[in-house]
């Protein structure tokens, strides 16, 4: 999508962008989206697996699927009871990703040491409420705990 983008900021005008994309997206399978969520290692190893290997492998797969549902039917379960239970939290978090900083997009700069920062969230179902805690590695190391 960049790559259009300084093609018709740079003046040129090749095809409409649906074109573009249904190009990209049918003849080399090339989607203009990023996950809006973490991808499930299992799932997506599974899905990159040969079809012999994914024979072998189907019965733990499809386990994975009825765990992965099961926590989801669970934590819905939870979410309806703690709106009724004062006393009763549900709550979800994630450590996302490493965020170098300062941020950079040049190659000489991407090369160049930075700063770790961390963000580990908190969620709090119900009342909607998120806690974010960041912090860089000066301060602590992100670790198992």
């Amino acid at each position: 999508m960049q790559l259009y983008k300084k093609c018709l900021e740079r003046g040129f005008n090749f095809v409409k962008k649906p074109l573009y994309e249904n190009i990209f997206n049918t003849e080399f399978n090339i989607d203009f989206h990023e996950p809006k969520k973490d991808q499930c290692t299992t799932c997506e190893s599974y899905r990159n697996y040969n079809e012999v290997d994914k024979k072998q492998l189907k019965e733990s797969y499809n386990k994975h699927l009825r765990d992965k549902n099961l926590s989801r039917e669970q934590k819905e379960k939870d979410a309806e009871d703690a709106k009724t239970e004062k006393n009763k939290i549900v709550t979800v978090y994630d450590l996302q990703a490493v965020l170098p900083t300062p941020p950079g997009e040049v190659s000489s700069f991407y090369y160049k040491s930075k700063l770790a920062t961390y963000n580990f969230t908190v969620y709090n179902i119900v009342p909607k409420q998120r806690y974010c805690n960041v912090w860089s590695e000066h301060c602590a190391k992100r670790g198992a705990n």
